[in-house]
C-alpha cells in the first residue's frame, strides 16, 4: 500500500453532516483511489482507465421505476461511460450501480479522454453506518480527481431521511444506520451540482482547488419509503444544498493537502 494522503473535518451538529474524512493514493495497482469516511460510514474506491471500450454505449438521463432521477448536465460528445461496481449482496446494488453511472459519467470531461473510452470504479463498503449512496459518489469522485481525471462539474450527495409522523414530517441529514431503518423512515439521496461559476469548466480540477464561484443545480434524486409530498422534498432540497458547500470546502482542503504532499516528497532531498 502506497503512502496515503490524509484530509479530515471534525465539525458536525444535529442539523449538518457528520465528521468527514479522505485519504487519498491509497492503493498501487489502480490510477486513483480513495477511502471516504462519514461518520461511522467507510467507502473505498479505486479508478482504473480510461481505457477503449468493446462498442460505445449512449448515455442518455433516466427516470426509472422508482421514479429516481439520474441527470447528466454536460457534454457527451464522445460518450465516455464510468462504469461503477458494487457488491452483489448490497441491498439497492444494481439500482445504484446504474445511478451511480449515471451521475458520475455526466461530471466527466469527455473531450480530455478518449472517444467512446470506459473509466472503471470498483466500491467496496468497508463499514456501514448510514448515507452509504452518498459515500459512493463521495469516494468514487475523490478517485477520479486523484487519477487527475479531468471533471465539468463537482456532484455532492446529501442522504436525508424524512420521518412520517402522524400530524407532521421530521428531517434528519446525513443519517445514522438505525435511523435509516426505524419503520417510519423514507430514504432520500439528492446530488446537488456544482457548477463552474463564469470563465469555463474545471480544467485539471482548477475550480475546485481555488474556490472559484460557482452555481447548483440538482443532478440525480434517489428515494426508498419516501411517504412525503413535494413541500418535504423540496425542503430536504434546499437543506441539501446549503450542507453541501461543507463539501466542496472539505475536497478544497483534501485536495490542497495532497498538492502539499507530492511538493514536499519531490523536493526533500
Amino acid at each position: 500500500m502506497s503512502d496515503g494522503v490524509n484530509a479530515s473535518s471534525s465539525s458536525s451538529s444535529s442539523s449538518s453532516i457528520r465528521p468527514l474524512s479522505c485519504e487519498l493514493s491509497i492503493l498501487n495497482d489502480a490510477n486513483g483511489s480513495a477511502v471516504w469516511k462519514s461518520g461511522g460510514t467507510m467507502v473505498m474506491a479505486s479508478c482504473h482507465g480510461p481505457t477503449a471500450p468493446r462498442q460505445a454505449q449512449t448515455l442518455v438521463s433516466t427516470v426509472d421505476d422508482n421514479n429516481n432521477y439520474s441527470g447528466i448536465p454536460g457534454n457527451h460528445n464522445n460518450n465516455v461511460l464510468v462504469q461503477v461496481l458494487l457488491p452483489g449482496s448490497l441491498r439497492h446494488s444494481s439500482e445504484w450501480e446504474v445511478f451511480l453511472t449515471n451521475v458520475l459519467s455526466g461530471c466527466v470531461r469527455s473531450e480530455a479522454c478518449p472517444p467512446d473510452s470506459i473509466i472503471q470504479i470498483v466500491l467496496q463498503i468497508q463499514s456501514d453506518d448510514g448515507s452509504v449512496l452518498a459515500a459512493c459518489v463521495h469516494a468514487s469522485v475523490s478517485a477520479l480527481m486523484d487519477a487527475s481525471i479531468e471533471i465539468n462539474y463537482l456532484p455532492v450527495a446529501i442522504n436525508c431521511v424524512i420521518f412520517a409522523g402522524k400530524k407532521k414530517h421530521s428531517l434528519v441529514l446525513d443519517p445514522t444506520l438505525a435511523q435509516e431503518e426505524q419503520d417510519d423512515a423514507g430514504l432520500l439521496t439528492l446530488v446537488v451540482v456544482h457548477l463552474a461559476g463564469e470563465g469555463g469548466r474545471n480544467r485539471k480540477n482548477d475550480s475546485i482547488s481555488s474556490g472559484s464561484s460557482s452555481s447548483s443545480k440538482m443532478g440525480g434524486l434517489w428515494t426508498s419509503g419516501i411517504r412525503a409530498g413535494p413541500e418535504q422534498i423540496l425542503q430536504c432540497w434546499k437543506i441539501a444544498k446549503d450542507a453541501s458547500a461543507a463539501v466542496t470546502t472539505f475536497w478544497r482542503m483534501a485536495l490542497n493537502h495532497k498538492h502539499q504532499h507530492h511538493a514536499k516528497t519531490l523536493f526533500s532531498g
